[in-house]
C-alpha cells in the first residue's frame, strides 16, 4: 500500500490495497474485496476506480453496483448525485466524463448495517429481558439485534468505530464501547440505539465488562489495575495489582466476577464488588494446576456453580472443585436440574443434556460452528455461525429443533457493466496549456489535481 484515505465520519481509515483499519487503535478492522487507485466517498459509502472501472460499495464493504465509463479514469471526484471522471484528451486536454450515481445502484448514505445475508462473525453475545440478542461486530461497526419472539433481526446499532471492547449491563439495559486506549462510549438502549459518550478513563483499557450496574475496566499502566465506574461515568474504586483476562463474568448473586487468569499456571479467579461499587480482594482456586481453565466462564442462575470451559464445575465461594463435566465445552446453560451445553466437534456442533451428576443424558448436532446458547421463554436458542453466517436453532428441553433461522445470503453483484436504456454520462473538455498550472511545462499528477480542481470551480 502507498495511501491511505480517511473516511468523512473518521470511522474508517483505508489504504489502496483495500485494508481497513480502526482510526483510533491502528488495529485492522476489514477489508475492501479489490485494491483501488481512486476513492471518493458518497457519505460514508465509499467508491472506487481500478482497471478502469467505478465500483460502489455498501457501509458493510460489500460491492453494490459497477460502471466502466469509456475511458480509463486518471481521478476522480464526487459531487452532489454525480461521479466526474477524468481522463486524457488530446493534446494539452483533460476531458471529464459525468456519470450519474444511478449507475453505481448505491445504497443511501448513513444508514445502519443490515445484517440479514452479511457474513460476520459474533465476537460477543447477549441476552437481554425481553428476549433480544445482541451481537457485536467490530469488523461491520455495529451491534446487531435479534428478537428471538418476533425471530428476526431488527435495527442495528452504529457504532462510532470499531471497539477493542463491547460488555452489557442488563441492570442498566446499555451496552457500553471501549475506543483505542482510553475512551468509553454508552447506548442508552431504553432511549434509543444511538451512541454518547461515557468516560475517558486515565490509564489504557484492557478489559471491559459489568457489575449489575457498575462498569468494570481493567487497565495497564506500570502495573495492571482494576476500575469501577457508576452509570452516570463517575470513578468509583481503582485497585492496583489487578489481573487481566479476555471475559470477565458477573455473577448478581454473590456479586463477584470471575475470570481466568492468564498466568502461569491458569487458574479461576473471584473477585467481589460490593452494592457500592467498591472492588474486593481476588481470590484464586486451590489447585493451581492450569488443566481445563479456559473460556468461557458460566455461572449458575441460582449462584451454586462456576462451570470453565475445560469442564471444571466450581463452588463460587470456596473455588473448590465440585465436578467434572464429560468433556470441554464452548458454552453451557442452566435448563431445570439439568445443564445444556453445546461443543465443537469436526463437522458441527454439538448439543448435549448433562444431568445433575454430570453425565450425558442427551445430545444431537446442528451445523455450524459454535457461538453461544441462551435460554429463554421455555426455548433454547443455539447460535452457529455456518460460512461465516450466524444460524439461530430454536429447540426444546428435549432438544428437539423447533426452528432454524432464515439467514441466506446476499446476491453477489453481477460483473458485467450496466447496459443503461438512457444516455449514462456527457462529456465536457478543458482544455489547457501546462504553463497555465505551473512554470515545468509538463503535466505530473499535481498538475491534473490542479486543473480538476479548476474545473469544478468552472463548473460549481
Amino acid at each position: 500500500a502507498e495511501r491511505t484515505y480517511l473516511f468523512p465520519n473518521d470511522r474508517r481509515l483505508v489504504d489502496d490495497s483495500g485494508s481497513v483499519f480502526d482510526p483510533r487503535s491502528l488495529l485492522y478492522q476489514n477489508t475492501l474485496p479489490i485494491s483501488f487507485e481512486e476513492i471518493v466517498f458518497y457519505g460514508d459509502l465509499p467508491i472506487i476506480a481500478t482497471g478502469g472501472v467505478l465500483y460502489s460499495f455498501s457501509n458493510s464493504l460489500n460491492q453494490t453496483g459497477q460502471y466502466a465509463p469509456e475511458h480509463s479514469p486518471l481521478k476522480i471526484s464526487l459531487k452532489d448525485q454525480s461521479v466526474f471522471s477524468f481522463y486524457a484528451g488530446g493534446d494539452r486536454e483533460i476531458d471529464v466524463e459525468i456519470i450519474s450515481l444511478d449507475f453505481l445502484t448505491p445504497e443511501l448514505p448513513g444508514q445502519s448495517v443490515d445484517p440479514m445475508g452479511l457474513r460476520f462473525h459474533p465476537r460477543e453475545s447477549w441476552l437481554d429481558s425481553d428476549s433480544t440478542i445482541y451481537l457485536s461486530d467490530p469488523a461491520n461497526l455495529s451491534v446487531h439485534l435479534w428478537s428471538l419472539s418476533e425471530r428476526h433481526f431488527l435495527e442495528s446499532v452504529s457504532l462510532s468505530g470499531s471497539p477493542t471492547f463491547v460488555a452489557y449491563s442488563g441492570d442498566t439495559h446499555r451496552l457500553y464501547t471501549a475506543y483505542g486506549m482510553h475512551e468509553i462510549a454508552q447506548v442508552k438502549l431504553e432511549e434509543g440505539l444511538d451512541e454518547q459518550p461515557f468516560v475517558m478513563t486515565q490509564e489504557e483499557i484492557a478489559g471491559l465488562a459489568t457489575a449489575g450496574e457498575f462498569v468494570f475496566v481493567a487497565q495497564v499502566r506500570d502495573g495492571r489495575d482494576h476500575a469501577t465506574y457508576s452509570p452516570n461515568g463517575e470513578l468509583i474504586d481503582l485497585r492496583d495489582f489487578g489481573e487481566l483476562s479476555p471475559e470477565y463474568v458477573w455473577d448478581s448473586i454473590n456479586r463477584k466476577l470471575f475470570y481466568i487468569w492468564n498466568l502461569h499456571p491458569r487458574d479461576i479467579v473471584g473477585q467481589g464488588i460490593s452494592t457500592e461499587g467498591i472492588i474486593g480482594v481476588e481470590r484464586n482456586s486451590p489447585f493451581h494446576d492450569s488443566e481445563g481453565y479456559i473460556q468461557p466462564v458460566r455461572v449458575s442462575p441460582t449462584g451454586d456453580a462456576v462451570i470453565v470451559g475445560g469442564g471444571r464445575v466450581h463452588d463460587p465461594e470456596t473455588l473448590d472443585e465440585i465436578g467434572y463435566l464429560p468433556n470441554p465445552i464452548s458454552d453451557v446453560v442452566w435448563d431445570k436440574e439439568n445443564l445444556i451445553a453445546i461443543r465443537e466437534t469436526d463437522v458441527s456442533t454439538q448439543v448435549q443434556k448433562i444431568g445433575p451428576d454430570y453425565t450425558i443424558l442427551d445430545s444431537i448436532e446442528v451445523d455450524g460452528d459454535p457461538h453461544r446458547i441462551f435460554s429463554a421463554s421455555e426455548e433454547l436458542v443455539v447460535i452457529t455461525v455456518v460460512d461465516d453466517l450466524p444460524v439461530f436453532h430454536i429447540l426444546n428441553s428435549d432438544l428437539e429443533i423447533l426452528e432454524t433461522s432464515d439467514h441466506p445470503t446476499r446476491t453477489p453483484t453481477a460483473t458485467a457493466s450496466p447496459t443503461p436504456t438512457i444516455t449514462p454520462s456527457h462529456t465536457a473538455t478543458l482544455t489547457f496549456a501546462p504553463e497555465d498550472v505551473d512554470e515545468d511545462h509538463d503535466v505530473d499528477e499535481t498538475d491534473l489535481l490542479m486543473v480538476i480542481r479548476k474545473w469544478h470551480t468552472v463548473n460549481p
